[in-house]
């Protein structure tokens, strides 16, 4: 097995924004079925009027395989989906200074994924073509820039075509109280659906691109809204629980020999989040303000379900987090505005965020641990008007940390966050 480092192309700070997401859109899975097209030359051109296809290119260095190297390859991606939904929402005013709320909403939604790992220059068609004769035991002859996904055969399948059709009904209820002016109390509880859907993978196995039905979530949530004592001080929070039923999340899937896993879309029957989040703003003088937030989230499996882990064993969900899933996640921010001249102003800022310990898949391997890190930023600049610039560095410590652990094949790649990175950014707000 290999091991290699990524960087990402974008910003490497975490932000602990409210790690929590709310209700999607609804969708109860009427029909879920996947069929393989045969081997087409290249990646086909989509019908008129349809969806346009996203190709991902990939490249560097000479990858070998049976023997044969290869250098590159496309990812392609084509999927049309229609989208039908009726609503109504009604708010009620009980009292001057309480009112409540329900919605409803009626949806549906039908979609039609193509989807395969394409050559890009000969040399992938080459190693599949071998490799296929060697899994299938015929002689298989892929053509140059052509699909080289396989199917249960070992045999290359071309585009992958899945249908997925479903409907579902979601609803919302809740009550606010303004006890104050300024102030909000507030509770909800909110029935939920996010769609099914197919995974963007370059797929070696037409497996990996079978879609997931929709996740259901049942949500409730208790919070406030409002200054405390004097109005320098502006207080957020909020306790939270989400029952979920078939959450989607990206896990492993046993495609067979000689690949074993890889990665894909799983639904995890029964699954909860609990948790709360605190914000707060301060303003001790007019020129300076002081912000922080918190968030704890709780997530965890709740009943058995057995999945594999990136090695391909065998293992009882049932008790463990989410993967990619902190439960603490922190931010503190300070801003100080200063006089330079008539209608400039500058300002001088600095920001951090921490993230605790969490596992990058299940399983709870230690080869797929991500450490607690914290990042610290700095800022600086002017403002007049409308115009903003901006001179600011991310990461100023340079702290060296992991945000994911991926497994393809035999190679455990860690994804990195951005070093020490510095910037100028100039603005204009249009209003």
């Amino acid at each position: 097995m290999t091991e290699s480092m990524a960087k990402p192309k974008t910003k490497g700070t975490s932000r602990a924004s409210g790690a929590r997401r709310t209700a999607a859109k609804a969708t109860k899975t009427a029909n879920a079925r996947t069929k393989a097209k045969g081997p087409a030359k290249g990646s086909a051109k989509p019908k008129p009027g349809a969806a346009k296809p996203v190709k991902l290119l990939a490249g560097g260095n000479p990858q070998t395989a049976v023997g044969l190297p290869w250098y590159g390859f496309s990812q392609y991606q084509r999927q049309k989906v229609d989208t039908y939904s009726v609503f109504a929402n009604l708010q009620y005013e009980v009292a001057s200074q309480v009112s409540l709320t329900a919605a409803a909403r009626y949806s549906k939604q039908d979609r039609d994924a193509f989807g395969c790992l394409a050559d890009i220059n000969g040399s992938l068609a080459a190693t599949f073509s071998r490799l296929s004769s060697i899994l299938s035991g015929s002689p298989t002859v892929i053509p140059a820039d052509s699909c080289v996904t396989l199917g249960k055969n070992f045999k290359p399948v071309g585009e992958v075509h899945g249908v997925l059709d479903q409907n579902s009904v979601s609803w919302r209820g809740g009550i606010d109280w303004k006890p104050l002016p300024d102030t909000l109390l507030y509770a909800n509880v909110t029935k939920g659906f996010k769609s099914g859907g197919f995974d963007t993978l370059p797929a070696i196995r037409d497996s990996q691109l079978a879609p997931v039905t929709q996740e259901s979530l049942l949500a409730y949530e208790v919070g406030f809204k409002g200054p405390v004592v004097t109005r320098r001080v502006m207080l957020t929070g909020a306790v939270f629980y989400y029952d979920y039923s078939d959450k989607q999340i990206t896990g492993y899937i046993n495609v067979g020999p000689p690949f074993g896993t890889l990665p894909g879309l799983v639904s995890v029957p029964k699954s909860s989040v609990k948790g709360a989040e605190l914000n707060v703003t301060w303003k001790p003088l007019a020129a300076l303000t002081l912000s922080g937030g918190a968030t704890y989230v709780k997530s965890e499996v709740t009943d058995h379900f057995t999945s594999n882990d990136p090695f391909n064993n065998q293992v009882d969900l049932q008790g463990e987090a989410f993967p990619n899933t902190p439960k603490w996640q922190l931010t503190a921010d300070a801003e100080y505005d200063f006089p330079i001249a008539a209608g400039i102003t500058g300002f001088v800022g600095a920001g951090g965020a921490y993230r605790s310990d969490s596992s990058a898949a299940f399983g709870n391997s230690p080869t797929y641990q991500v450490h607690a890190y914290g990042l610290l930023d700095l800022r600086g600049g002017v403002e007049s008007g409308h115009w903003r610039a901006e001179v600011w560095g991310h990461n100023v410590t340079d702290k060296f940390y992991v945000q994911t652990v991926t497994h393809v094949v035999d190679t455990v790649a860690r994804v990195v966050g951005m070093p020490a990175t510095y910037g100028l950014t100039v603005s204009y707000r249009f209003q």
